[in-house]
């Protein structure tokens, strides 16, 4: 029987903390805009864009298959700058029983109020529970989350 597995890494970023979390926690789906390529599309289903009880469908490409994943927004905190999606149905969970995405944004200085644009450093967590032994930890999805992460920050500082 396979274990729950935990994968992590931080990204730097330019965005301020703020900034980022306001666009994973109210606008997680404007990442179709900004990664159309990636993630081609969304859908709504339940709730309401950025409150916790969310639920939504992305579309998305992994090692260049088309895949897809029914979403809740599980927890959005404001005051330490953390969002948290689970896995309600979809692809992951052909190889996973149970998958959760935490994001979570710093600033570089440590001062959450710091208006100094110094940067940030995310913190991606995929929490899962493989179905057996033989399927393998989830490192092509943390790969495209670190992708998105940047290239989100990419938009975020053009804009």
């Amino acid at each position: 029987m396979a274990k729950p597995g935990k994968l992590e890494t931080n990204v730097e970023i330019k965005s301020h903390a703020d900034r980022f979390h306001e666009f994973f926690a109210q606008t997680p789906y404007e990442i179709c805009n900004i990664s159309p390529d990636k993630v081609p599309s969304h859908k709504l289903l339940e709730g309401e864009w950025g409150k916790v009880g969310c639920v939504f469908l992305w579309n998305y490409i992994e090692d260049g298959k088309a895949t897809f994943s029914k979403e809740l927004t599980e927890a959005i905190d404001d005051e330490t700058h953390s969002v948290t999606f689970t896995v309600l149905e979809g692809n992951p969970l052909d190889r996973y029983k149970s998958f959760k995405i935490t994001l979570q944004v710093s600033p570089k200085s440590g001062d959450i109020d710091n208006i100094a644009d110094e940067g940030s450093v995310v913190h991606l967590v995929l929490q899962y529970e493989k179905l057996n032994d033989s399927v393998p930890d989830p490192h092509l999805q943390l790969q495209l989350a670190v992708i998105l992460v940047k290239e989100t920050d990419n938009f975020l500082n053009q804009a």
